[in-house]
């Protein structure tokens, strides 16, 4: 006859304050703040960016709003506490709830004073990250001393030792090799889904992605504007321009951007460059989903009445000469160079 014996599992004294499933919580999380932060696979900062998002700050308030385990009667106050599942799905719906309250104080909290590179730094998600860290430290720190002072019966605790205890019953000696087969099939299956979900809810919907270019000049005020082109230059003036490169390509992007002076000759076919002098060439990194403005100075010093101030923005390396067959992006202001 088989004697099941419940396998019984101690944690170490220094770790008692700390429930077993808090600590593990905490201990995701600085892994996930790890993951999102530092440059590395795609997928698992995706895995990451899930649990911090839809996870574990639910989990933590959850864990100090109901410290007591599902109980078989009701205690002297009539409280039942709550079991693992109910526990789990109000994590995921607390996250929710927590995540955009999160969001938007933070961003309050950022530009109050900071101005752009407070809000910089919000887009760099740090500010955000911290204070998802926080809210699961403090639920985490509130939730263990709310368990300890309970008696150790209403203390929610996870059945680590059962499940174990279960997996080893169902991968035993005593069950046929189809059954271990099976239950080695249908875990792996479980986890794929759940995988798969955690994917699908940190990675949003591919958008257009795209480089938005725009060639504009200072303002009266010094501001970027769409108006008050320098259109009549003498030879060797200078001229004040600005270029302001949207980056939506959903990852930081490496442009070149050739700056030339183009004669043109046009028809009722189109227009051909008869000649061409390169006054620059630019190198801009752009972050992704961030925009720049490049403030520089050209100085034209060939004549003529149709010039062609064109800019030729490629991602990566440009050639060696330009074309709009190649560029990515093509902006081109019309100048009129005077004799002087």
């Amino acid at each position: 006859m088989r004697t099941n014996v419940r396998t019984v599992f101690d944690l170490p004294t220094r770790f008692a304050a700390v429930p077993f499933d808090l600590a593990l919580v905490l201990a995701v999380t600085v892994l996930a703040d790890v993951a999102v932060l530092v440059a590395g696979p795609r997928l698992l900062r995706l895995g990451a960016a899930a649990l911090l998002l839809f996870f574990l700050p639910g989990y933590a308030v959850v864990a100090a709003l109901y410290p007591r385990a599902q109980l078989d009667r009701p205690d002297a106050a009539g409280r039942v506490g709550i079991g693992l599942a109910e526990r789990l799905a109000l994590s995921f719906g607390a996250s929710v709830a927590i995540v955009p309250l999160v969001g938007l104080t933070t961003w309050q909290i950022a530009t109050l004073d900071g101005g752009p590179v407070a809000a910089e730094l919000w887009r760099a998600r740090t500010t955000p990250l911290a204070v998802l860290t926080v809210v699961v430290v403090g639920g985490c720190t509130a939730a263990s001393v709310r368990r300890s002072r309970l008696p150790d019966h209403q203390r929610f605790a996870l059945p680590y030792g059962e499940w174990i205890d279960a997996v080893r019953q169902a991968l035993g000696p005593s069950r046929g090799l189809l059954d271990r087969v099976l239950t080695v099939a249908l875990a792996a299956s479980v986890l794929l889904a759940v995988g798969s979900l955690g994917y699908a809810l940190a990675t949003p919907v591919d958008g257009e992605q795209y480089t938005s270019a725009s060639l504009l000049a200072p303002g009266a005020d010094g501001e970027p504007v769409a108006s008050g082109y320098p259109t009549d230059l003498a030879p060797g003036e200078r001229a004040q321009l600005v270029l302001e490169l949207g980056n939506h390509e959903g990852r930081q992007v490496d442009y070149s951007v050739v700056v030339r002076l183009e004669e043109v000759r046009t028809s009722g076919d189109g227009s051909t460059v008869t000649g061409a002098t390169e006054l620059e060439r630019l190198a801009v990194t752009v972050g992704a989903g961030e925009t720049r403005t490049i403030r520089h100075t050209v100085t034209p010093r060939t004549t003529g009445d149709r010039l062609r101030l064109t800019y030729y923005v490629y991602r990566g390396d440009a050639p060696a000469t330009p074309s709009r067959e190649s560029a990515y992006r093509v902006l081109y202001l019309w100048l009129s160079v005077g004799e002087g």
